[in-house]
């Protein structure tokens, strides 16, 4: 929860010093807010869960987007899909919270294992 938080207060620090150096473009504005709202999603755990959808959602909304309009929302998808350098963007900035996503299942494996390992010796 720890590095959620940082997380969000590293991008959002870094998108009001953008702003405040000039508006971001809608581009970059889809960038920001699409490896947030991915690494929101991946460190939470549960891709299903609507809290974290809503969310997901809110991160395109600080971001302008008006997430609500589900046709302006496939819209921009659509727009960026094909853009290569957008999606090689999202891709590199992406690892660093994936890393983190399997780390963490990683920890949580190895505490499963070890509560399960001690649940047969006390069983014994």
């Amino acid at each position: 929860m720890k590095k959620l938080v940082l997380l969000v207060v590293i991008i959002l620090s870094t998108s009001l010093l953008l702003t405040a150096c000039g508006k971001m473009d809608e581009r970059e504005a889809f960038i920001e807010a699409t490896v947030e709202a991915s690494c929101l999603v991946l460190e939470s755990g549960d891709i299903l869960d609507p809290v974290v959808a809503e969310q997901a959602k809110d991160v395109y909304k600080n971001y302008g987007f008006d997430a609500d309009n589900e046709a302006a929302m496939m819209e921009l998808t659509d727009r960026y899909k094909v853009d290569v350098t957008v999606n090689e963007e999202i891709s590199s900035r992406l690892e660093g919270c994936l890393g983190d996503a399997f780390a963490k299942l990683e920890k949580e494996a190895a505490e499963a294992d070890e509560a399960a390992g001690e649940l047969e010796e006390a069983v014994e």
